[in-house]
């Protein structure tokens, strides 16, 4: 993502969509608002890392707004994962970045 902003992209979005939550990631973006992160993973109250990744994790500063969190409980199927995503797509859809990173 950052990569991307130094050549060119003025905005951009990170869409993680494995099992963990991408903390490096929101650590490094969370208080700015250049890159959206948007984090689909298990909830940390449940699973590694524990640490970071919920709902409540939204931002900071000129960031705030700008990490969106989709903790979801273990054993989650696809009836509650799609909604999940497609709210996902729709948020970063309704960010328009420049450039989308799946991670």
């Amino acid at each position: 993502a950052q990569y991307l902003l130094d050549h060119g992209c003025a905005h951009v979005a990170v869409l993680d969509v494995d099992y963990h939550h991408g903390n490096g990631t929101q650590s490094i973006f969370y208080d700015r608002r250049d890159v959206l992160f948007v984090s689909i993973h298990a909830d940390p109250w449940d699973e590694y890392p524990y640490f970071l990744g919920y709902l409540d994790e939204e931002g900071a500063g000129a960031g705030a707004g700008y990490t969106l969190n989709y903790p979801l409980p273990l054993g989650t199927s696809w009836p509650t994962y799609g909604p999940a995503l497609g709210d996902s797509c729709g948020k970063v859809a309704a960010y328009s970045p420049d450039a989308l990173v799946v991670s």
